[in-house]
């Protein structure tokens, strides 16, 4: 029965991570591979909701306009750059300057939602937000660098170090909604709680990134390139499954 048959490598996720972990191991000889994915289709993270009602489709049209669900940007400086830019597969996509990103949340726009008096919702920017966030982010730019310096070759997470940031000093509400955005949004770019990222080998102030790419445009999305990416991989692919035990054998 299917239940007893074995693999030579299981992979559980056909996200990023898990196909291009089943695409090396084929690719190493390995041919046994079996990767289990728990929805309908490929892509992990990245998902492109189609015009045609499609998600992750590796054959939509050049005309499609994809709806991005989850990841959109690709770094040109990662391996997985490096192999969609000389595959082609992400040609199309339009390059961003990385001198036109000035740090997360550094460039952004700030507005504050509040109720009319007919009891409609407003949003209304924030007046003198560029002196907050110079302000804010100054001060913890300075607050991580003597932090580390103060735990030797220790660490501690990012989200310790926003709590002791904000005991430290008499700080306005506004400061502290800041620095609570900034930890969102650190939370949204790097898929994890800011109390499991390393202060000392994130940084959440760096400015400079590398050449980015905008997947979600026309004929292109990052769902769908994933799911071109896994087509070849696409009988050792089971959908819809569910892992209910893992045993570690000795």
């Amino acid at each position: 029965p299917d239940a007893m048959r074995t693999h030579d490598a299981v992979i559980v996720g056909a996200g990023w991570a898990g196909l291009r972990a089943a695409r090396a191991l084929s690719e190493s000889g390995v041919s046994d591979v079996l990767v289990l994915e728990a929805n309908g289709h490929v892509g992990g993270r990245s998902k492109s909701i189609n015009e045609d009602g499609t998600i992750n489709s590796p054959a939509t049209s050049s005309d499609n306009v994809p709806v991005e669900a989850g990841s959109e940007w690709l770094y040109d400086s990662t391996s997985m750059g490096k192999y969609l830019k000389k595959s082609e597969i992400a040609h199309v996509a339009p390059i961003i300057d990385p001198r036109g990103y000035s740090g997360l949340l550094k460039g952004a726009k700030f507005y504050r939602q509040a109720r009319r008096k007919d009891g409609a919702l407003e949003a209304k920017e924030v007046t003198n937000s560029d002196e907050l966030k110079d302000e804010v982010w100054e001060g913890i730019r300075s607050f991580r660098k003597k932090r580390l310096k103060k735990l030797k070759k220790g660490d501690e997470s990012w989200g310790d170090a926003f709590d002791a940031y904000k005991r430290r000093r008499n700080m306005s509400g506004k400061e502290i909604e800041y620095i609570d955005l900034l930890g969102e949004v650190a939370k949204i770019e790097y898929t994890c709680e800011s109390d499991q990222m390393s202060l000392r080998e994130i940084d959440l102030l760096d400015q400079d990134i590398p050449t980015t790419r905008y997947m979600g445009v026309r004929g292109l999305g990052f769902g769908n390139v994933a799911a071109r990416f896994g087509e070849p991989l696409s009988s050792k692919i089971r959908l819809n499954s569910r892992v209910t035990e893992i045993n570690n054998y000795p």
